[in-house]
């Protein structure tokens, strides 16, 4: 039984578009403001069918809203995660690729950010038919309650 509410806590926003991706390219997501992140971003990554290819997800990081320049979020800021029975404890192991057994998952992903903006993207190789995918970031910090308090 839930004794807290985090509801105020927590500032959703769309990573990724819900799309299919059906070639081998980059595809973009939303670049995220972390502005009021004092507390750090989770993202959140769906997978849909994966009917073939390899997809990895790349996260960069600005001082610069158009992304004009950026960088891959250091491994030593993604946060280890652990997937199935496994912990991946680097930023590089964290980032591990869907396969075609990754149908219907969530990966998440904490990041500590060193810049004010971020942001997901998807590398696709070895694709001629796809998979579906769409990504959300929570941001907790510092957020007022919708009630004013």
């Amino acid at each position: 039984m839930s004794t807290q509410e985090i509801f105020n806590e927590l500032l959703p926003a769309l990573a990724l578009n819900q799309q299919a991706i059906v070639s081998n390219t980059t595809t973009v997501g939303n670049i995220i403001d972390t502005y009021n992140a004092d507390k750090g971003i989770k993202i959140d990554l769906f997978s849909g069918v994966i009917t073939d290819g390899v997809f990895v997800p790349l996260f960069e990081e600005s001082d610069d809203v158009a992304f004009a320049t950026s960088n891959d979020v250091a491994d030593i800021n993604i946060v280890p995660v652990k997937i199935g029975t496994i912990w991946y404890k680097t930023g590089q192991e964290a980032i591990s690729q869907f396969i075609l057994t990754d149908d219907n998952i969530i990966r998440s992903f904490g990041l500590i950010g060193t810049k004010r903006y971020i942001r997901l993207s998807m590398i696709s190789t070895g694709v001629t038919s796809g998979g579906f995918f769409t990504a959300i970031s929570n941001a907790k910090g510092n957020l007022s309650s919708v009630w004013g308090l």
